[in-house]
């Protein structure tokens, strides 16, 4: 590329796009605070890891920029006089250098975020502002009404659904400094679903670290061992490559890594049916084609600047890369059409009219925890269930027990009933129970789904599901020679 514009050519490595613009500043004020003679160098105190994303920029004082002298002074006033700081001497030095950003994999279900910013040029004004905010934040929050001071260091949020988070604050020892660290654990209710799974007790769970190294760095981390492993540096030969540059921006994507760190999320939190491990290792393959992305900003003379951007994908089989797409997009739909997102989330769910020691709790909280049950605060155990809600069940049984190929039996497409609209929570259950062969309907083509369900119409649907799905009759005890009474042999059933 000469100049400015874009350019795409076959590479050894694949499909190279590339993209370069040249920036030409017309006030010269904007690059008067950066030193285009420096290096980004924040990334060597990262931990040395394989990051998702990593940015880097040097950066200007464009406060004045932004806003008038005028309102400046005015909110330096104001914070001068509300927390004894002065803004353009404590805080804005803080941000006006170097700042980095890296988030990478860690195992846990959140990645790690670590933000460096460069506070050289007055590093007692940086630890006088990291210090007023943490005592702000601290004092703030023991006096929450929400929440219970349990001792100077530690405070307990107590929610209106019985969930506890504590937070406990504590010294950590970073080189010769002492920074900050802030413990958040999350303990759900006592609930009364043995099947619960609480998500928030696994995600709530991680530690923030906030101070100033004794390299003058502001940091903060949600990486738990951040204190080990501040300073090891990035060693990645493709951002080593990057910074070769003398940049003074750069960012970088790792879709490689992007795509096994949802997968690993997802398998954290996978069911039986496998469903979400599928969908992330289908995601592995469809971005496995594909390089990092990457974009490069440098000084081009006194007052240019030059961005490149670069995107590899591997084209010699495109075949294959349309199949691991549509392949991806199938099991996305099937994941989002068979309800395992809302499984993982209703299966924290207690009904306030189902106690533990009910009799049928054990199987309401079973199909809720899987899926098949659906509801909110009230299960309503008393009541009737109609013939749309029946069918429900069924089908979300189905598909949580991954007997459906989604792909084939589409859910979607004209109502088949004519007393089933688009807007109805039923439409879809519906319309894939008709599909596939379950549920017939009346002969004027209605279904009465708000209409009561009998036993036999119950039973006929089951009769019709077992039909259709072999596997599962074939796994279901043999059939009882019990007769009933009742029952005749000329009734339709």
């Amino acid at each position: 590329i000469d100049g400015s514009g874009a350019s795409y050519a076959l590479t050894d490595m694949g499909l190279s796009a590339k993209m370069r613009s040249k920036f030409a500043a017309d006030n010269d004020s904007i690059f008067s605070t950066l030193d285009k003679s420096a290096n980004l160098r924040l990334h060597k105190y990262f931990p040395d890891s394989s990051p998702i994303l990593l940015s880097d920029s040097m950066q200007a004082d464009s406060l004045s920029l932004l806003f008038g002298e005028d309102e400046i002074d005015l909110a330096g006033k104001e914070i001068m006089d509300e927390f004894g700081l002065d803004l353009k001497k404590d805080v804005v030095p803080a941000f006006t250098k170097e700042i980095a950003l890296s988030i990478y994999d860690i195992g846990d279900p959140l990645p790690a975020l670590t933000i460096l910013s460069d506070a050289s040029t007055n590093p007692e004004g940086a630890q006088k502002t990291i210090d007023t905010l943490i005592n702000l934040i601290w004092e703030e929050g023991k006096s929450e009404s929400t929440r219970r001071y349990v001792n100077e260091d530690k405070v307990a949020f107590h929610e209106k659904d019985g969930s506890i988070t504590t937070v406990e604050k504590e010294p950590v020892q970073i080189g010769d400094s002492t920074l900050t660290q802030f413990t958040l654990a999350h303990q759900s209710r006592t609930s009364t679903n043995k099947y619960a799974s609480p998500i928030l007790d696994k995600i709530l769970n991680l530690k923030i670290t906030i101070g100033l190294t004794d390299d003058h760095i502001l940091l903060l981390s949600t990486d738990p061992d951040i204190a080990e492993n501040y300073g090891a540096g990035i060693k990645n030969s493709t951002i080593d490559a990057l910074l070769a540059k003398h940049p003074y921006q750069m960012n970088y994507l790792n879709f490689h890594g992007l795509a096994s760190y949802v997968a690993n999320f997802l398998n954290q939190f996978d069911s039986a049916t496998g469903e979400m491990a599928e969908f992330g290792n289908a995601l592995i393959q469809a971005f496995s084609s594909f390089d990092s992305f990457s974009q490069v900003s440098y000084f081009e003379g006194e007052n240019n600047i030059d961005s490149e951007m670069n995107l590899v994908i591997d084209i010699s089989n495109l075949d294959k890369i349309t199949a691991d797409f549509k392949d991806l997009e199938r099991l996305g739909d099937r994941l989002d059409d068979s309800g395992e997102f809302e499984r993982l989330f209703s299966s924290v769910q207690d009904y306030k009219d189902v106690p533990a020691d009910a009799w049928f709790a054990d199987d309401v909280y079973f199909l809720t925890s899987k899926g098949v049950l659906k509801g909110k605060d009230y299960f309503r155990p008393a009541d009737n269930i109609t013939r749309a809600e029946f069918v429900s069940m069924i089908v979300n049984s189905l598909k949580n027990s991954s007997q459906i190929d989604l792909s084939q039996n589409s859910s979607y497409g004209e109502p088949q009933f004519t007393d089933t609209d688009y807007g109805d929570w039923h439409y879809y259950d519906l319309n894939l129970a008709k599909n596939l062969g379950i549920i017939k309907g009346f002969a004027d083509n209605t279904f009465h789904p708000d209409q009561t369900i009998t036993r036999a119409e119950a039973v006929a649907i089951l009769m019709n599901t077992l039909d259709k799905f072999p596997a599962i009759k074939d796994s279901l005890p043999a059939t009882s020679t019990r007769k009933y009474s009742d029952i005749s042999s000329s009734r339709w059933y």
